[in-house]
């Protein structure tokens, strides 16, 4: 009986691998919410797909479908939410990003927007947007191996020797620099964002309903938490202007259960 101890072992594996598509949509709830969407039924297909991406089933076409229910049923907040969601999870995703742009198109707040850096030079600028702290750590690995490859060559001819320094150098400078970029993105993912959920809100110099009001903000505008606490919130907009507004204004991980 012991001999055959591998094969509970495997057995175990499989269903714990498994368990999760036990809750996986079904071909009927997929083609109906297919239906929902061909239909204009937009209200109707939200909690299915919403339903999915808390239950881990996402992919970059969800959010896109859930993204464009919220707009078309009339939510630019939610919309631009879950966008901003989809890119922490799929940061290089093309659709994801181009529905972003053509969503920040129709902002009230547009042009408080930054302009997004394309090109090889927004490797430089924004490494986030081309992967994750874990797509860096798999771009460093490499780069050690060979410093320690190296390391452990060691050629007769001077010349060689040579080129084994100037190698290990620049494994060594791709490296740190590969590890900058992955410590940038690191600090970027832990920032605490929000997007404007009601159509108008307020900029408040000071966290208090009597303080003076620098800017009226709309629905949809990406913002940076930088602190307080409910019921106020200082927060950043993209221009970089500072205010405080109240937290029921906001979807995010503060106000919101299904946060970034």
């Amino acid at each position: 009986m012991t001999k055959f101890w591998w094969r509970w072992v495997l057995l175990i594996l499989l269903v714990l691998t498994h368990f999760p598509c036990l809750g996986a949509p079904s071909q009927g709830e997929i083609e109906k919410v297919n239906r929902m969407l061909s239909g204009s039924n937009w209200k109707g297909a939200i909690p299915f797909l919403q339903g999915w991406i808390h239950q881990e089933y996402a992919s970059p076409i969800l959010f896109a479908n859930l993204s464009l229910a919220y707009e078309k049923n009339g939510d630019i907040g939610q919309a631009m939410f879950w966008l901003k969601r989809a890119e922490r999870k799929f940061p290089a995703n093309t659709l994801i990003r181009a529905r972003r742009l053509a969503l920040e198109e129709k902002l009230p707040d547009r042009f408080a927007m930054p302009q997004t850096p394309n090109g090889p030079g927004a490797f430089l600028t924004h490494p986030w947007q081309f992967g994750t702290p874990a797509h860096g750590a798999l771009l460093i690995c490499p780069f050690i191996w060979g410093m320690v490859l190296l390391r452990l060559w060691k050629p007769a001819a001077s010349r060689l020797q040579r080129f084994r320094i100037v190698l290990q150098w620049m494994s060594l400078v791709l490296a740190l620099g590969f590890g900058v970029q992955t410590l940038r993105t690191i600090g970027h993912g832990l920032r605490r964002e929000a997007v404007v959920r009601n159509s108008e809100v307020k900029l408040h110099q000071g966290p208090d309903q009597n303080s003076p009001v620098t800017r009226i903000i709309h629905a949809g505008l990406p913002l940076i938490i930088q602190g307080g606490a409910k019921p106020w919130l200082q927060v950043e907009m993209p221009d970089g202007t500072s205010g405080w507004v109240r937290d029921e204004t906001l979807t995010s991980e503060t106000t919101d259960k299904s946060g970034f």
